[in-house]
């Protein structure tokens, strides 16, 4: 075979799969996917995951973990994304940080979305994957030492 044609084949095997699930990351209109009630069961805990279209360039979220046995809320945390400056970024408010937390949407796809943030501790990255047809939505939470998942279901 000749050369050009392998490099051909390589191209066409490489390269096009990455340009088929690139998008425009910088309008909050291709992660709409996110909206709605997402929610995490596990033993001692349920997990609730929100997230609701304020604007065209604001999505409203909210976390809340809260206990099985007594109701009592566990974690909570409010969450943002906003399209501004030509970006979309993923804004958190925790109680273990004294200001909100940024994230820059770096990778999108209509059932992908990465947010990252390399300057800060934990997480550095958040990475968003709809699956099972819309049904299942999880979400890797990561930097370099430690990382989880957390598999939500949508409710109706």
């Amino acid at each position: 075979m000749k050369p050009i044609v392998k490099i051909s084949i390589v191209f066409v095997l490489i390269i096009l799969p990455v340009v088929d699930y690139s998008q425009d990351c910088t309008k909050l209109e291709t992660i709409k996917w996110i909206l709605g009630q997402w929610q995490n069961e596990s033993e001692k805990s349920v997990t609730i995951e929100s997230w609701t279209k304020l604007s065209a360039n604001t999505i409203d979220g909210k976390t809340l973990t809260y206990s099985k046995k007594d109701s009592v809320i566990m974690f909570m945390e409010t969450l943002r994304l906003v399209e501004m400056s030509n970006h979309v970024f993923y804004i958190a408010k925790v109680s273990e940080n004294e200001f909100p937390v940024s994230f820059k949407l770096t990778i999108c796809s209509d059932s992908t979305a990465v947010f990252e943030n390399r300057g800060h501790d934990f997480p550095k990255k958040l990475f968003y994957k709809l699956e099972d047809n819309g049904q299942t939505l999880n979400i890797h939470v990561s930097n370099e030492e430690r990382q989880f998942t957390v598999e939500y279901t949508r409710l109706k």
